[in-house]
């Protein structure tokens, strides 16, 4: 799930699940922003040491300024070691 608000600063908080049996170290997590049209706004990612199988996270991601277009969409992915 993902929720996205404006003020002070643009903040996109989303939760991303570890379903596999394994536990997952240095998480990358990427967010991306964009207008109507497809352009990007934006760009923010984060690192997480590690995320236990089965479990969830929190991941919160910022931008300094507003944005000049208003947001259409986000997507939010990421991608991690398996550690057996």
């Amino acid at each position: 799930s993902k929720s996205l608000e404006m003020l002070p600063v643009p903040t996109l908080t989303a939760h991303i699940n570890n379903d596999s049996p394994f536990d997952a170290e240095d998480v990358f997590v990427t967010a991306v922003l964009t207008t109507r049209g497809g352009n990007v706004l934006g760009v923010s990612s984060t690192r997480l040491p590690q995320l236990r199988r089965l479990t969830e996270a929190a991941v919160t991601f910022t931008w300094p300024n507003q944005f000049l277009e208003e947001i259409a969409a986000s997507e939010v992915s990421f991608h991690f070691k398996r550690v057996p």
